[in-house]
């Protein structure tokens, strides 16, 4: 695909550690340079994995708060798969996201920009696998409702926190969201708990309900002890959660052994059109459950992981764990050394598998 603008990259260190990037784009839709920023999965440049994308209105101060989310969901307990996280800062929020119902506006532009140049671009640069998130917050869920509505193909989860409708609103929803079939698609909405945006996520909710788009699965929420800024963090992390809400694989299928979590996780595929790969976090848990009763099943467990994530640290520590706990010090040792040599340098991980590596050494 001929990209029809053009841009400078920078790069930086992220806070989750990981690579950060930072793209200016010279849009055509909007006239001007739009600054977005990237945060890759952990191990992006060590695999060739294809991931869904998380995209952040707001960008400025919603994005930081979305990469530690996904960091923590995907990598620490494989509540979510790896995602990229594209960041969208403001130059002009009120023109960007002011919408009005009658099809006309400067917004048209930001939706432009968005469909025809960034998403385009995000998936000519990086490795990504269709599955795209939109997330929105307070007023810059106006831009969610507008795709929901109009192009539903475009996301394949929508996220929305601080949010309701006015009847203008449900009006243009009423409308549109009988046509589409969405299949594969999710909507979560939430808002504080108190004052009229409780009443507009109670009022979008019903007319959901009522409408019952096809094939659509949607959830709404109020946080009743929340306020309007707290919502930006808690929604994004709940409407993680709620779109991916069959990662986190049940403890009775866990129980069952590998060949079971294989096929849990292989069924997943036609759920979210795209392949999932069992992560990280799932195995490790999985391997926890598995390790009192049945430890030859939890070590089997990890060295499958380690095929399809041979670089991993954590699978490489945590079968160091579950032979500690055997008493079989030599390939404790050893995978503890593994663990220590795939992490990031000088990183708190490296830091604590060289110590429990050097342990053994002390014994000696």
């Amino acid at each position: 695909m001929k990209l029809l603008f053009s841009l400078i990259t920078f790069s930086c260190c992220s806070l989750a550690g990981l690579g950060q990037t930072t793209h200016l784009i010279q849009s055509k839709a909007l006239a001007e340079d739009r600054q977005i920023n990237i945060q890759l999965p952990k191990g992006y440049s060590e695999t060739s994995d294809s991931y869904g994308v998380l995209y952040v209105l707001d960008g400025e101060y919603a994005y930081d708060y979305a990469v530690g989310a996904v960091s923590f969901l995907s990598n620490a307990f494989g509540y979510i798969p790896p995602l990229i996280v594209v960041g969208i800062p403001n130059i002009d929020r009120l023109r960007d996201m002011h919408i009005t119902r009658d099809g006309k506006g400067s917004y048209q532009n930001f939706l432009g920009f968005i469909e025809s140049e960034l998403k385009p671009f995000i998936d000519s640069v990086y490795r990504t696998n269709g599955f795209d998130l939109l997330y929105g917050w307070s007023s810059a869920s106006n831009i969610n409702f507008q795709f929901l509505a109009n192009k539903p193909d475009l996301f394949d989860a929508h996220i929305q926190s601080g949010t309701g409708v006015g009847s203008k609103t449900a009006a243009f929803l009423s409308r549109e969201l009988g046509k589409h079939n969405y299949k594969n698609r999710y909507l979560y909405a939430g808002t504080e708990g108190s004052g009229p945006r409780g009443v507009g996520l109670k009022k979008y909710e019903h007319l959901v309900d009522s409408l019952s788009p096809k094939s659509l699965k949607w959830k709404f929420e109020l946080m009743p002890f929340s306020s309007h800024v707290d919502v930006l963090g808690e929604g994004i992390y709940r409407g993680l959660k709620f779109v991916f809400n069959d990662f986190y694989i049940p403890d009775s299928v866990v129980l069952k052994g590998v060949e079971d979590i294989k096929g849990y996780y292989a069924s997943l595929d036609n759920a979210y059109d795209f392949q999932v790969k069992i992560p990280v976090g799932a195995i490790g848990e999985s391997a926890g459950i598995l390790f009192p009763s049945k430890p030859e099943e939890a070590i089997k467990l990890l060295k499958y992981g380690l095929t399809i994530h041979p670089g991993s640290a954590d699978l490489h520590g945590s079968l160091g764990e579950v032979y500690e706990y055997l008493d079989q010090k030599e390939l404790a040792a050893k995978f503890y050394n593994l663990a220590y040599e795939k992490s990031i340098p000088e990183s708190a991980i490296a830091m604590k598998y060289q110590y429990l590596s050097r342990k053994f050494e002390d014994q000696k």
